[in-house]
C-alpha cells in the first residue's frame, strides 16, 4: 500500500527526474556532480595533510573514509587498540554532530570503524570542507587529550 499514491495508483517517480532534467538540463546535473566529487577530493587532500588522520579508502564519487588515530593508541609493536580507536572516532563524530556545524557518518571498512565524509549539497563550498576538517582535527585532539 505504501507504494501507491493518494489516488491509489502507482507513483510516477521517474516523472520527477525527467521534469528536473528537462528543466535544468543534463549539463547542469553533470556540473553539480563533478563539483561535489572535486570537493570530496579536496577534503581527502586536507585530511591527508592533517596529523593523525589515516585515509582508509580513497575518495569514491563524493565520499572519503578516514579515521583519527591518536599516537597513544598505538602499542610498542605498532598495533592499534581497535576498540578504543572506535570509541575515539565515534566520540569525534558525536561531538561534531552535536555542535550542529557538520554531520559526519560512520561505517565499517574491512571490519574497521571509520568516519565517512560525504559531500552531497550542491551549495557546499571549499570553506565548508575546510571547516569540517578543522572540526575533525580540533575534536580529535580534545578526545585524544582526554584519553591521556
Amino acid at each position: 500500500m505504501c507504494d501507491l499514491g493518494i489516488q491509489l495508483t502507482r507513483s510516477s517517480r521517474a516523472l520527477k527526474i525527467w521534469l528536473a532534467i528537462k528543466h535544468f538540463g543534463l549539463a547542469r546535473y553533470r556540473a553539480v556532480i563533478s563539483r561535489t566529487m572535486d570537493l570530496a577530493r579536496y577534503a581527502q587532500d586536507l585530511l591527508t595533510a592533517t596529523p593523525r588522520i589515516e585515509i582508509v579508502s580513497p575518495v569514491a564519487l563524493s565520499i572519503v573514509t578516514f579515521r583519527y588515530v591518536p599516537a597513544s593508541l598505538r602499542g610498542a609493536d605498532g598495533e592499534l587498540d581497535e576498540d578504543r580507536l572506535e570509541w575515539v572516532n565515534d566520540e569525534i563524530r558525536r561531538r561534531i554532530w552535536e555542535s550542529g556545524r557538520a554531520m559526519l557518518s560512520s561505517t565499517r571498512v574491512r571490519g574497521r570503524y571509520v568516519l565517512r565524509l560525504c559531500v552531497l549539497n550542491h551549495n557546499t563550498r571549499k570553506a565548508d570542507v575546510e571547516e569540517v576538517v578543522r572540526l575533525i582535527a580540533e575534536h580529535g585532539e580534545a578526545v585524544a587529550a582526554e584519553l591521556g
